[in-house]
């Protein structure tokens, strides 16, 4: 009966956090909600779920290995990671790629969950942990700083079209967006990347060696749509050059968020 109101909650905070397969109301919060809203929800329900895990690490040993193996659980996330690589790649708004790569990542806590040793909870649980809040919260904050000067240009949704030629009029915008992007798909250099990093030696230590190889590969899936917007921004430009207006008020703490997350990749990969 423990086990089965365990189960219960986890599924419950999955439903909320948009992990998949419960993921289609959170992006459509992203999309069509108060993005600062969509923001506070989102990681709310991380510290609601960290919170749970603390309290949990108490309890004593946690037999996670009778519930689901390394198998059932690679899988998964295989699929999730498919799922939610794919459908942000077949968006025709920008603000739905946003919500599937920022729900998608609500995905790295399948493995948070099962790496965790409740023996010794403070080592290796809780800095996976906030390694994947740290690069899941500077992200999404990033994207915002970035995305609101681009909403405010038209009335039109955003799409990958309406992205052409941005990063060659507005360049600081552009890789404020780009480097937001990146923490949240684990591009290589950025502190998504290390928490991704992290999640992997932590499953080769346990012996789930297919969950680990899941993660590796969830890696450059997640990626393409940072590169296929980088392409639009950068590569594809336009007859009539546009300038979006970056105000002081967005440009400021954007570029000082922008500065400290560079420097918590960089210092993160060179450990």
């Amino acid at each position: 009966p423990a086990m089965l109101a365990l189960l219960t909650l986890l599924c419950s905070l999955f439903g909320l956090g948009g992990v998949f397969p419960f993921h289609s109301n959170r992006v459509d919060l992203f999309s069509g909600g108060n993005p600062v809203g969509a923001i506070t929800i989102f990681l709310g329900f991380f510290y609601i779920l960290g919170t749970h895990l603390s309290r949990s690490a108490n309890l004593g040993v946690w037999p996670t290995q009778l519930v689901i193996s390394d198998t059932p659980l690679a899988f998964g996330c295989l699929l999730a990671f498919v799922m939610f690589s794919l459908s942000a790649l077949d968006q025709r708004t920008v603000d739905r790629l946003l919500g599937y790569l920022i729900v998608g990542n609500t995905t790295l806590l399948i493995p948070m969950l099962h790496f965790s040793d409740f023996q010794e909870p403070i080592i290796a649980h809780f800095g996976i942990m906030i390694a994947v809040l740290a690069s899941t919260g500077l992200g999404t904050l990033l994207i915002y700083f970035a995305y609101i000067p681009l909403i405010k240009k038209g009335k039109e949704n955003i799409t990958w079209e309406s992205c052409s030629g941005i990063g060659l009029t507005n360049p600081f915008l552009a890789f404020i967006f780009l480097l937001g992007l990146g923490n949240l798909s684990g591009f290589p250099g950025s502190l998504g990347f290390s928490a991704r990093l992290l999640l992997v030696q932590n499953a080769f230590e346990l012996d789930w060696l297919a969950t680990g190889w899941v993660i590796i590969f969830s890696i450059p899936l997640q990626c393409f749509a940072v590169l296929r917007l980088a392409s639009f921004l950068f590569f594809k430009k336009r007859i009539k050059a546009v300038t979006i207006p970056f105000p002081y008020e967005i440009k400021i703490p954007g570029g000082v968020l922008f500065l400290i997350t560079l420097m918590l990749g960089f210092l993160t990969g060179a450990q």
